[in-house]
């Protein structure tokens, strides 16, 4: 599969994809400087997000969510699709060194984050799921760094275009 902002403006599934390109290739591609005006970019950094804890820490420095934000996975799903926090357009969310991502954590913890993920894409592009505005495309890419754990193999891979 390749990508475009085109695809990543899609209101269809796969909401999670993998690529093995360089970091830097990624973000030269769809990093906040490269992204279009109309499209959030939300970038993780795999490498400090091991453990929950660091995880929920990256996520105040990253989302900026309101104070009231939880540290717990039905509050990001709250904040990743609340359309006051996040705006109406299109978010993206990029994962660098996803292999990293929850590393010293239980693997089902990983699993269950990236479901959580892929319910925030079911979410804001369905009609039903919009409480004002149209729906929006929201998918989460996944920079794969290293060896790839089982669970990510399910996810479409992704080769970017120069």
């Amino acid at each position: 599969m390749t990508a475009t902002t085109d695809l990543l403006r899609d209101l269809r599934p796969p909401w999670l994809l993998q690529t093995t390109d360089e970091a830097s290739r990624v973000l030269a591609n769809f990093g906040a400087a490269a992204a279009p005006p109309n499209l959030r970019v939300f970038t993780f950094k795999g490498e400090r997000c091991t453990r929950w804890e660091s995880f929920y820490r990256e996520c105040w420095d990253v989302i900026r969510p309101p104070q009231y934000f939880g540290e717990n996975l039905y509050a990001l799903k709250d904040v990743l699709t609340d359309q006051d926090v996040v705006g109406l357009d299109p978010v993206l969310i990029i994962v660098l060194n996803a292999t990293r991502l929850l590393s010293h954590e239980a693997s089902d913890d990983r699993e269950a984050l990236l479901r959580c993920l892929e319910h925030c894409g079911e979410f804001c592009s369905a009609p039903e799921g919009q409480l004002t505005g149209p729906p929006r495309p929201f998918h989460t890419l996944l920079h794969l760094d290293g060896p790839v754990p089982a669970q990510l193999h399910a996810y479409p891979r992704m080769e970017l275009v120069q």
